[in-house]
């Protein structure tokens, strides 16, 4: 293999791994707004690592947040 051969590979082979970073991504938030949509608590889990802390918030009435 010639050495542009072997960038070339290098290149595709951090192109693909930015794909599926996007990928893994894009189907965490689709598995989140699945799991709000639903209320679906254990599918919600999923979204997150077991270390994760979110800290939540909402002020007002139910009716000026919808």
């Amino acid at each position: 293999m010639a050495n542009g051969e072997v960038r070339g590979l290098r290149d595709i082979d951090s192109r693909i791994s930015a794909v599926e970073a996007e990928l893994a991504i894009n189907q965490t938030i689709t598995r989140y707004c699945r799991a709000l949509d639903w209320l679906h608590e254990s599918l919600l889990r999923t979204c997150y690592t077991k270390d994760s802390h979110q800290l939540r918030t909402l002020s007002g009435t139910r009716r000026r947040l919808l």
